[in-house]
């Protein structure tokens, strides 16, 4: 107070007179402390129950992934330094990530010629439909019964399902998409795939198995949305 008191005399502010003492005087950072400030590479996702609210942490983690996936393929700004090797490597074409599109262009290509041979024009929902059926084993998710690939491509008796419906979840990615029936689908409902199942008398069913992991769709691989050409 005895070096912050003169300067007050004199008419200076509060603020420039902290500051003219090396004083912070409010406790936050600085422009200067803001630049130097190390930050991460990812946004960190909300830990379970974080929020009192499950459906608002849901959407704001979809919100995180979101930015993090676009936020991935980016070279940090040279002012933050050199880029490392990946990045060198993916500036150079020679990366991991550039050798997964090639690979998911050519798998897209394959498939699109498949759709042709039926007769039926290739599009990017298509293709997502056929990997979908493949990833299925070719068969409704629930009850097991055979589903024809160009029977669910034009959707005559076989539909895409929400494992966990959108009016829960807001997620329409592939990842939580499946292969089935249309009745199957109907009785399914609102409710999420373990629900439905849980509810169902019969065990040997395909999707038993894994069921206990239907509650977390976003583990299984996010290639062939991310990349369909």
């Amino acid at each position: 107070m005895r070096k912050l008191l003169p300067r007050l005399m004199d008419g200076i502010t509060y603020a420039d007179a902290a500051g003219a003492i090396g004083v912070n005087h409010s406790g936050s950072i600085t422009s200067a402390d803001n630049a130097q400030r190390p930050l991460d590479d990812r946004l960190k996702l909300l830990e379970k129950n974080s929020l009192r609210q499950p459906l608002v942490e849901k959407i704001l983690n979809q919100m995180i992934n979101v930015v993090n996936a676009l936020s991935s393929g980016m070279v940090r700004s040279t002012k933050r330094g050199r880029a490392g090797p990946s990045a060198q490597a993916e500036q150079r074409g020679k990366g991991p990530r550039t050798q997964s599109i090639s690979k998911n262009e050519k798998e897209n290509a394959d498939i699109e010629a498949k759709i042709r041979e039926f007769g039926i024009r290739p599009s990017r929902s298509r293709i997502q439909k056929y990997k979908m059926w493949e990833e299925s084993g070719k068969v409704c998710m629930y009850c097991g019964i055979e589903v024809k690939d160009k029977e669910f491509l034009e959707s005559h008796d076989a539909e895409v399902e929400h494992i966990i419906p959108r009016s829960l979840y807001f997620d329409d990615s592939f990842a939580n998409k499946t292969c089935a029936c249309h009745k199957c689908n109907h009785d399914k409902g609102n409710r999420t795939a373990y629900d439905y199942m849980s509810s169902l008398a019969a065990i040997n069913l395909p999707l038993t198995s894994s069921v206990s992991t239907i509650s977390m769709p976003m583990a299984r691989s996010r290639a062939a949305s991310t990349h369909i050409c």
